[in-house]
């Protein structure tokens, strides 16, 4: 059972000075998880839909057979998708919320050599996972409209005569189609789970006095604003992240930013990233959260 810290505890660790403490980084096995899952469902309910639209295909089925056929896979298929995604939804993020909070009470026990499972137990996150939750599930259940919508389009486009990508047959579009679907939805578990764990990780940090992070990226070709990347620019769908780089933030506010520290603040450039890391698709970035021990135990009397 965890205790609050002592008086003598706080006192002592209020003497200390800011620094830098070990990053949360979306947990792996719970995002593998999430994976899985979506893998299972694509093989489960859409594959077999597929099948049936390329069997038609393949017998030279007419136009309005085949979509006959797409209209009941896309009725079926979402109703399907529907009924199963709050669940893995539910399993998933409460793994996820599980993992942050314990890995934010070994960053702060490291960093400050008290035991603080006891504060972050207490923050109520139900906003945070409650967002998560909407999120997540519009993006599967958006699953099949999508892919048996592009399906509808390259059947009516081959009807009409118009050339498929890369000189495709209409079988080697569905293929191909289905091939990104099947990518798209395991790529879905990497982003919801940076999404959902940067949110937790600002809510749950700020419950302890952890004000400031520093923002951080992989410095690779795939980072977003980086010149000699294949994303030199930032725009609305995913900001620059690679002049943030170093660059001092706040968990309060995603539109400034601090070069010197957090002594002065100024407003993120349009091109700028306008969330915390790990708000945007597919972003790898993380935060190294600013340990302040003052503050922390300024936060730590209230309770």
């Amino acid at each position: 059972m965890a205790f609050l810290p002592t008086d003598k505890e706080l006192a002592k660790l209020a003497k200390r000075r800011p620094r830098r403490s070990r990053p949360v980084k979306p947990n792996r096995l719970q995002e593998s998880k999430l994976r899985q899952a979506m893998s299972l469902l694509w093989r489960d309910i859409l594959l077999p839909a597929t099948e049936r639209i390329q069997y038609l295909v393949r017998s030279g089925a007419s136009i309005q057979a085949i979509t006959d056929e797409l209209e009941r896979a896309l009725l079926l298929t979402r109703t399907q998708y529907a009924g199963l995604a709050p669940g893995i939804i539910d399993m998933w993020k409460a793994g996820v919320n599980r993992e942050v909070q314990n890995a934010i009470v070994r960053s702060m026990t490291s960093s400050l050599g008290i035991d603080l499972s006891a504060v972050l137990t207490q923050p109520d996150v139900s906003e945070a996972m409650a967002a998560a939750t909407l999120r997540s599930v519009q993006t599967i259940t958006s699953i099949p409209s999508e892919y048996l919508g592009q399906i509808a389009r390259a059947v009516a486009d081959n009807f009409s005569g118009v050339p498929l990508s890369e000189g495709r047959s209409l079988l080697g579009e569905i293929q191909q189609l289905g091939f990104t679907s099947y990518r798209r939805s395991k790529m879905i578990a990497r982003d919801q789970t940076s999404r959902l764990t940067a949110a937790l990780n600002a809510h749950r940090q700020q419950a302890v006095g952890i004000e400031m992070y520093v923002w951080r990226c992989v410095l690779d070709m795939a980072v977003v604003g980086n010149p000699s990347g294949v994303s030199p620019v930032g725009n609305k769908a995913h900001g620059d992240h690679w002049d943030l780089e170093g660059m001092y933030c706040k968990w309060s506010d995603n539109s400034v930013y601090s070069d010197d520290k957090g002594q002065t603040w100024k407003k993120r450039p349009s091109a700028w990233s306008k969330l915390a890391p790990g708000g945007e698709i597919l972003c790898r970035c993380w935060a190294d959260p600013i340990v302040d021990p003052p503050k922390i135990v300024q936060k730590l009397i209230t309770y």
